[in-house]
């Protein structure tokens, strides 16, 4: 029985190359009892239980309902690209999407698995904007409007988001970047102290990892970083104490 975590890949369309490589993936790594987590981000913009969305991105559908049903255990963690997708595998799906994190136990270590996005407390900007994009008053927008409409204000939304996060890469502040770390440092040591021993995250897309032992205690923070720059996801084998970075195949 292993893990397989993997988030923020930003997958823009079904022509998308990096759309391929989950796909492949799903298809052909996890096995019955396996876990595998989608960590928020998978798609740049998937707002609602849209046919406009999962005629995109049936194959997606497809596979995963799939695999469910061949025995891997599935969770969609929302990210804040992608949410309010409950029903988008259909109504009695056993395929569980969550809202902000899955907590698993996996050869006696307690793994907690986020987005990443609530790493900051204070962001008080963002934790509002986050709580509004999922109010009432934003559900019964999404449930009324097309998904045509529904994706262009995605679109809309996740370039800006998107020519942020590309300036933030083309001209890095070391000072910003420290204090980002640190951020997701201190957010994994608040784990630690509830008794989880692997911490899983992903929306910074900062490449980071760390470990430390306390006496016999073995702890790991990862971060998957960005896939579609970095081609990795992330493995806790069977046997082993730490998950570990894999390629994709092509």
């Amino acid at each position: 029985m292993d893990v397989y975590v993997i988030s923020d890949l930003h997958i823009e369309s079904s022509r998308d190359s990096i759309y391929q490589d989950l796909l492949n993936l799903i298809e052909n790594e996890p096995m019955s009892g396996d876990f595998f987590v989608f960590a928020g981000d998978i798609f740049d913009h998937w707002i609602g239980n849209k046919q406009f969305y999962q005629k995109n991105f049936e194959k997606f559908i497809s596979i995963v309902q799939k695999k469910s049903k061949e025995g891997v255990i599935f969770y969609y963690i929302e990210g804040n690209h992608d949410f309010l997708l409950k029903g988008i595998f259909g109504e009695s799906s056993s395929i569980n999407i969550v809202d902000s994190f899955v907590a698993l136990e996996h050869d006696s270590r307690k793994i907690i698995i986020t987005h990443g996005d609530l790493a900051n407390p204070h962001d008080k900007s963002y934790l509002l904007l986050r709580k509004f994009w999922r109010s009432i008053w934003i559900k019964c927008f999404v449930a009324i409007s097309s998904g045509q409409f529904i994706d262009f204000l995605g679109r809309t939304l996740s370039r800006g988001s998107s020519q942020t996060r590309i300036e933030e890469r083309l001209a890095p502040d070391e000072k910003s970047i420290s204090r980002l770390i640190e951020i997701y440092h201190q957010y994994a040591e608040k784990f630690f102290s509830k008794g989880f021993d692997c911490v899983v995250a992903g929306h910074c897309h900062d490449r980071d990892e760390y470990r430390k032992k306390i006496g016999e205690k073995e702890f790991q923070y990862i971060n998957v970083g960005f896939p579609r720059v970095h081609g990795e996801y992330l493995v806790k084998s069977q046997g082993s104490m730490y998950f570990k970075r894999v390629h994709f195949t092509r």
